[in-house]
């Protein structure tokens, strides 16, 4: 799954500096155990029984699941970090990625 990188942190009981941190680095999502900027580049990791991005980009097929337009920042921050990967998702967070894509002057038919 995907998630918010502020709500995370607090999931995950991070301390108050480290969660400052985040925020200054541009944190915007977390995906098993790493914090990504909005750019899909890694900016913290904790540890986790996940897989970390190098082990990721040895798998072929890659199925994210993230829903709700809250998410939609997140949920592209993650997916530029594998532009194939397929995204399962449901409306609200279609319509705000799009929203935030036509804002930054891609639209929905172009990458990431």
């Amino acid at each position: 799954g995907i998630g918010r990188a502020d709500d995370m942190a607090r999931h995950r009981h991070l301390s108050g500096p480290i969660s400052q941190s985040l925020l200054e680095k541009g944190a915007v999502a977390e995906a098993f155990g790493c914090f990504f900027d909005r750019m899909g580049q890694p900016v913290y990791a904790v540890s986790s029984v996940g897989l970390d991005p190098p082990a990721l980009a040895r798998i072929p097929t890659l199925v994210a699941v993230a829903a709700g337009a809250r998410k939609a920042e997140a949920i592209l921050g993650v997916m530029r970090l594998r532009r194939h990967a397929l995204l399962i998702t449901d409306e609200a967070a279609a319509r705000e990625m799009a929203r935030l894509l036509s804002q930054t002057g891609q639209d929905s038919g172009t990458s990431l």
